[in-house]
């Protein structure tokens, strides 16, 4: 799988740090072909991929709720976005407050990438939109934080 990289809010600085580099690497040698994987599939290869680096199971952004980022590894959050695009704004609150009670010092975020998304189905959450919309909210969104646009290899779908 090809893999964009978008760096949001000074996150050069957890560049070397084993959570971001070797997922991207994992990441990267993901075998994913639209000809014969579904969004859900992807979800749940990236997810059995995640466990294997050291990522953990969900986890609650707050003690007393059942509101959930998809994992943490080494202070890094994680969330998975392979939904509807209405989703990224809801993600991007929960690592922010997980962020703001100290429980991580950045995030990693995974999309599709646009073209990806685009094949994959209707209004799903890609790169570039991602990317676009939460410059707006550099302000807000304070967390340093590398968006991940995934790509899957090209083939008839």
């Amino acid at each position: 799988m090809k893999i964009e990289i978008h760096r949001h809010n000074q996150v050069n600085a957890v560049d070397t740090t084993p959570a971001v580099s070797s997922t991207i690497q994992s990441l990267e040698r993901l075998d994913f072909e639209l000809a014969r994987n579904t969004a859900s599939e992807l979800r749940e290869a990236v997810l059995a991929m995640l466990m294997v680096e050291g990522w953990s199971d969900s986890v609650k952004v707050a003690g007393n709720t059942n509101i959930t980022i998809t994992s943490v590894r080494d202070r890094t959050g994680l969330c998975l976005q392979t939904g509807n695009m209405a989703r990224f704004y809801a993600d991007f609150l929960k690592l922010q407050l997980v962020y703001q009670n100290g429980h991580i010092d950045n995030a990693l975020y995974c999309v599709f990438s646009k073209t990806t998304a685009v094949k994959m189905g209707s209004n799903l959450a890609n790169f570039d939109r991602v990317v676009r919309e939460l410059t707006l909210f550099r302000d807000i969104v304070t967390l340093p934080i590398y968006v991940l646009g995934m790509s899957a290899q090209e083939g008839a779908r």
